[in-house]
């Protein structure tokens, strides 16, 4: 496996949702560099929190207050290349979890994914194939999740 593939197998890992939550905030902090009160600083911060949430990440670290420090600058961290591979496969495995486990009723929140993923990729750089692969599947998963269950069947 090479480092632009897709780590799908972890369910509920906790180092890597550390990871992707990190990975978050430090993207987090080159929005708040670039556009000072970007839109999309407090998207990234809900999913952060979302994520926490989820995967039941370390309660007794201060992730908020530590998002809020990192994107208003008085912290600084430079991710390197496999965090950021592990973030991307952090929102990829989390949106995956998401429609195994809720479904069709996170469709929203689902589908908030792949628009993020790319803004990340672009952002850092990173192989646009891979990350157009990941966002496709996404979408992909949540056509299905649209689909009623007989419409899928072949008679």
């Amino acid at each position: 496996m090479n480092d632009y593939e897709v780590n799908s197998s972890i369910s509920n890992d906790k180092k890597l949702a550390k990871i992707t939550m990190e990975g978050l905030t430090s993207y987090a902090e080159l929005l708040e560099k670039q556009e000072s009160a970007s839109p999309a600083v407090t998207q990234i911060r809900r999913i952060v929190d979302e994520l926490g949430a989820y995967w039941d990440v370390d309660e007794k670290h201060n992730w908020i207050g530590e998002f809020a420090k990192r994107a208003l600058g008085r912290i600084s961290v430079d991710i390197q290349e496999k965090d950021r591979i592990a973030t991307i496969n952090g929102l990829f495995s989390y949106a995956k979890e998401m429609g195994s486990a809720q479904g069709a009723d996170e469709l929203e929140r689902i589908l908030e994914i792949p628009p993020v993923i790319r803004q990340i990729g672009e952002a850092w750089n990173m192989e646009k194939d891979w990350i157009d692969n990941i966002c496709s599947s996404i979408v992909e998963m949540t056509e299905l999740l649209q689909t009623p269950l007989g419409m899928t069947m072949k008679y």
